[in-house]
């Protein structure tokens, strides 16, 4: 069985020399949670463009990929989002882990999706929803 790829959807900040920041998979105190999009029920860029829809503007330059093994190994787990409606929304939890364990998950997560590329960009032919 394959792994699946988790969705994450990358805001033009986010983003150096076209390669995604730690800032994109980092949690925050207003969103300790990092949402995702589950890869298994959606492609990328239908996740792009389902993001893009309804938050009413773009705020996404594109989309990278982790995977659910990947974040079971960081200690990471994944579970559906009980406030949204939309069943392909999914939430990489940070549960229990220090502040110097985030440090180093965010970093791995970072570099494991730069590896992989964009799954879809839309200003470019990228659309890879392959590891």
């Amino acid at each position: 069985m394959a792994d699946r790829l988790l969705y994450r959807q990358i805001h033009p900040q986010f983003i150096v020399d076209n390669q995604v920041t730690p800032r994109a998979f980092k949690p925050t105190k207003k969103n300790p949670d990092v949402s995702v999009y589950d890869g298994n029920m959606i492609d990328a860029k239908s996740a792009w463009e389902h993001y893009v829809k309804m938050n009413g503007r773009a705020k996404s330059d594109g989309v990278v990929a982790v995977t659910d093994i990947e974040c079971e190994s960081l200690n990471l787990t994944i579970t559906p989002d009980p406030k949204l409606s939309f069943r392909e929304h999914m939430l990489i939890r940070f549960d229990g882990l220090s502040k110097s364990a985030v440090k180093l998950v965010v970093r791995t997560l970072t570099e494991n999706s730069n590896k992989r590329g964009w799954c879809y960009h839309p200003n470019t032919s990228v659309n890879s929803d392959t590891e």
